[in-house]
């Protein structure tokens, strides 16, 4: 992070320098005041667009940061693309002639050259972070659907809960009603046997009654 903010602070400071190179190339009335200030805009913008460019290559080892400065680098970007439309104004001015060079110099100018650099640099620095955006867009849409999947499968649980817990309970009635079944059963049974024993003890006597009535008969 500390890399991230010392390179923000060289861009800002190229940035800054940039436009007031072109400043001084408005007011300046010589061509080789213009084409000093020109030159220097330029050399201030490719450094902005290499300090740029560092800085994206250093959220790409600090993943944890690339969100937080996202916006920060879109609007870099944006910056520099405002300044390659001014130094463009300066190109298309008059102060280049018919073959588009400098104050009449040779094709192979560097101000030129240096233009179309910064042009595809920036293009391609562009295209990453579209691409950037997008996989961000791409994360935020994964965590947003991780986050309402894991609510429904808790909700889904907790009524999995309730209906675990309302059968438990059933299960303990149902045991209380089972054993006072078998309570009444075994109260049942136990009354059984005392009822046939004592009808054995009555007929016992019985027949032991009427032995007796007939042996005293027979006597």
């Amino acid at each position: 992070m500390d890399e991230f903010l010392s390179l923000e602070s060289q861009f800002t400071r190229s940035i800054s320098s940039a436009n007031d190179a072109l400043r001084n190339y408005n007011r300046a009335y010589s061509e080789d005041e213009k084409h000093t200030a020109a030159t220097t805009a330029v050399r201030h913008q490719q450094e902005a667009k290499n300090l740029l460019k560092r800085m994206d290559e250093t959220i790409r080892f600090y993943p944890e940061i690339s969100m937080s400065v996202s916006a920060k680098i879109r609007r870099y970007t944006n910056d520099l693309t405002y300044l390659d439309s001014q130094l463009d104004s300066v190109k298309r001015s008059t102060l280049f002639d018919s073959n588009n060079t400098y104050g009449g110099a040779t094709p192979d100018d560097p101000f030129a050259e240096r233009q179309m650099q910064q042009k595809q640099l920036l293009e391609g620095h562009g295209k990453r972070i579209d691409k950037m955006d997008n996989q961000i867009d791409r994360l935020i849409a994964i965590g947003e659907d991780t986050v309402q999947t894991g609510v429904a499968a808790h909700d889904l649980l907790k009524d999995q809960t309730g209906r675990l817990r309302g059968a438990n309970d059933d299960l303990y009635v149902i045991d209380e009603k089972i054993s006072q079944s078998n309570r009444i059963m075994r109260s049942m049974y136990f009354n059984v046997i005392g009822n046939k024993i004592v009808l054995i003890v009555i007929i016992f006597l019985e027949l032991v009654a009427l032995g007796a009535v007939i042996y005293f008969r027979a006597t």
